[in-house]
């Protein structure tokens, strides 16, 4: 199967988890004719804790047109930490794949678990979107003809 090409990002604001367990929801809508694909990627600084890609649930994130692409996933917390700041990138292969996401996370009294609360939620249009461009690729160079 060959590399999937991306392009669009849309990227998330910085959300701070205090109350674990934690979740992600992301949903990807294909409003278009064709058929999509989506990657979710979530990030605590540069580094990625969590990719759909690793999903055995829905791989690839292949989006119908017409249907929504549902993406959960648990959320990491740090070795001893209280909180954790986390941002998302969504990528799609279509301007006509919509996004959504939004942040769950355990509400806590007296050290008993009292329910899940969403604590963050980002509509299609509170995300910041960036083109992505393909990398061209060349072929070799080889050896020059001499006359």
């Amino acid at each position: 199967m060959s590399p999937v090409e991306y392009r669009h990002e849309y990227v998330s604001g910085v959300v701070t988890v205090v109350g674990f367990p934690a979740s992600i929801s992301a949903h990807v809508a294909n409003r278009g004719a064709t058929r999509g694909i989506a990657r979710v990627l979530v990030r605590v600084g540069s580094e990625v804790v969590l990719d759909s890609d690793d999903s055995v649930d829905i791989p690839n994130g292949v989006v119908e047109p017409g249907n929504v692409w549902p993406f959960d996933g648990g959320l990491p917390k740090g070795i001893d930490a209280k909180t954790v700041s986390y941002w998302v990138q969504i990528r799609t292969t279509s301007p006509e794949l919509i996004p959504s996401l939004a942040f769950q996370e355990t509400v806590w009294s007296d050290g008993k678990a009292q329910g899940v609360r969403e604590s963050a939620y980002f509509a299609p249009g509170d995300f910041a979107v960036f083109p992505l461009h393909p990398v061209p690729i060349h072929p070799p160079i080889g050896p020059s003809i001499e006359a």
